[in-house]
Formats: C-alpha cells, sequence, structure tokens
C-alpha cells in the first residue's frame, strides 16, 4: 500500500472518530444534556439501592476492607458510600 493511500485510510478514519465522539457531542447540547441527566439518574438509582442493602455497619465494613485494600481509591469511594 502506498504512503498517499495509507494516509487517505488515517484521515476517513479519524473523521469517523471525530464525528462519533469528539465533534458530535459539541454540536448537539440537548444531547449532552440528556446524558449527563441520565448519568445523573442511574447514579442516584445506585445510591438508593446501596442504601437500601446495606445497612450502616455493613457499609462501615465495606468501606473499611476496601480501605485495607486500596487505601488510594478509599477516599472516592468513601464519598459514594456514605
Amino acid at each position: 500500500m502506498a504512503d498517499p493511500e495509507l494516509e487517505a485510510i488515517r484521515q476517513r478514519r479519524m473523521q469517523e472518530l471525530m464525528s462519533k465522539h469528539g465533534a458530535g457531542n459539541q454540536h448537539n447540547p440537548d444531547q449532552q444534556k440528556a446524558q449527563e441527566e441520565a448519568k445523573r439518574e442511574a447514579e442516584e438509582r445506585r445510591q438508593m439501592m446501596l442504601s437500601q442493602i446495606l445497612s450502616s455497619e455493613a457499609r462501615e465494613i465495606r468501606l473499611i476492607r476496601i480501605f485495607m485494600s486500596k487505601s488510594l481509591c478509599s477516599r472516592v469511594i468513601t464519598k459514594m458510600i456514605r
């Protein structure tokens, strides 16, 4: 395959990726807002399920286990659990 052909393939692929992920979201703010809202609602449902499933003691024990195994992630997880 000649270099110009390879470059043309790369350019087409880059355009496809930009339209799917990068530039596509910037042109449609309504779609971006809908995605953010869906993420927020999913997080709220997840938090509600965790609070219903785990007792306060179980949440504390889970937090301690996570802290012991992965102390760097424990701050983020603490915010999620509590």
